[in-house]
């Protein structure tokens, strides 16, 4: 039996733009993906079978509504990637997760534990599959899966899993906040945007400006650079989930630079001019909480009066998902 680590961050969208609607149904995108400091870490546990079996268990704060069954993007990776194998031959493997990133939150935790999963296991089989074949079969398995092995600063076209890397000069300090208890579905948010008549869109909403993102980035004017980041999907969530606008309203009120929607949400992340910032934000916004305003870096945090919420704050990362190593 062989045991292996693997870490798989987190990611947010600085932007988000539908472009339409492609032929295979799939929605056509523009973003400017960043993976970021917040982990989920698994451990796998794998051993030569006649069939292939696989058993998922869980722990960490997030894991509520946490698949343990086939429907998990981890059974679906090691069954994808057991195929590709010249002889077919099986696998018995028990994955266990620290679940950090929530669950149905805009992030990517699912897509970054498939993406850790296929890079897990083409290094246990002596790396059979190339850059590219993986990435293949990466997107078979989501859009997000793609850029969760890639990571760093891409921009995503088409699905989201037409990568192009992105050098910029200095990484942006984060704080996100999710409401607790709330996770939206990717396919009925574009459902409903589909729906969402154009006049209702809010009238303090700008769209995304991904060039001037870019641009920004490139020469290191954070504070420039926020301004342009934001997404298509907010007006339509926000409508449904009036709860993220106050959010917003309040975090910018407390001096963040920009405030926006990640992916599908329900996960707001707002940009601030460095850890010290980021920490005085929090203090600020649980200030009429209950208990210690500032327990640490990430996970759950006090009860805020008006919102129940999980507050993080997150760095940007070069890396996507990768093996830490085997474990005796």
């Amino acid at each position: 039996m062989t045991a292996l680590m693997a870490r798989a961050p987190a990611k947010v969208n600085l932007t988000f733009e539908v472009i339409g609607e492609m032929a295979d149904g799939y929605h056509e995108v523009s973003t400017l993906l960043q993976s970021i400091d917040l982990e989920d870490e698994l451990v796998f546990e794998l051993e030569p079978a006649r069939e292939t079996a696989i058993s998922i268990a869980v722990s960490g704060h997030s894991k509520n509504d946490f698949p343990l069954d086939h429907t998990n993007l981890i059974a679906k990776a090691i069954k994808e990637f057991v195929a590709c194998l010249p002889d077919r031959q099986g696998l018995k493997a028990a994955v266990t997760v620290d679940k950090r990133i929530p669950i149905g939150a805009g992030m990517g935790g699912g897509s970054s534990d498939a993406a850790a999963t296929l890079l897990t296991l083409n290094y246990y089989y002596g790396h059979p599959l190339g850059a590219e074949d993986l990435l293949a079969l990466a997107a078979r398995l989501g859009a997000d899966v793609p850029f969760m092995i890639e990571g760093g600063t891409r921009v995503g076209r088409g699905r989201g899993d037409e990568l192009t890397a992105v050098s910029i000069a200095n990484n942006l300090c984060l704080v996100l906040i999710k409401p607790r208890g709330l996770s939206i579905s990717t396919a009925w948010v574009y459902s409903a945007y589909d729906d969402f008549p154009e006049p209702e869109r809010s009238p303090v909403w700008t769209p995304p400006d991904l060039v001037g993102a870019l641009n920004a980035l490139t020469t290191g004017d954070l504070e420039l650079a926020a301004t342009c980041f934001g997404n298509d999907l907010e007006p339509v969530v926000f409508h449904h989930h009036p709860q993220l606008a106050e959010i917003k309203a309040s975090l910018l009120s407390l001096g963040c630079w920009g405030c926006y929607l990640t992916g599908s949400g329900p996960t707001l992340f707002a940009t601030v001019s460095g850890p010290e910032m980021a920490h005085a934000v929090r203090r600020k916004f649980f200030s009429l909480g209950d208990g210690d305003p500032d327990p640490g870096q990430s996970g759950r945090s006090p009860r805020h009066p008006a919102f129940d919420v999980d507050f993080w704050i997150a760095g940007c990362v070069g890396y996507g998902a990768r093996l830490i190593g085997e474990l005796a």
